[in-house]
């Protein structure tokens, strides 16, 4: 997610407009406005500075990477059009056959 849908959320979340949320995180308004419209990129600290003024915070973890998704989309696009509807009516199938157990 990019640095500025993170703050647009957070200061909806908080239900702050970009001039209270600058006040808090002592910053301007139009700083706020440039982050949130992606003209400025802001640094992990500035950005941590105003989710904590919204109170909420950024937890990041490194993790191992997870590729698997890869394989399933690259092997999504080798299948042709029908295959693709065959394979997602067999997922059906199965969901409702599950659904009514």
């Amino acid at each position: 997610m990019a640095a500025w849908a993170i703050v647009r959320e957070a200061r909806r979340r908080a239900g702050l407009t970009q001039r209270e949320l600058a006040q808090r995180a002592r910053t301007s308004q139009a700083a706020i406005a440039r982050i949130e419209r992606g003209r400025q990129s802001p640094s992990l600290e500035t950005l941590q500075r105003i989710l904590r003024a919204c109170r909420v915070e950024l937890r990041l973890e490194i993790a191992p990477y997870d590729d698997h998704l890869e394989g399933l989309i690259e092997a999504t696009l080798a299948m042709t059009p029908e295959e693709r509807l065959r394979s997602v009516e067999e997922v059906s199938r199965f969901a409702a056959s599950a659904k009514a157990v």
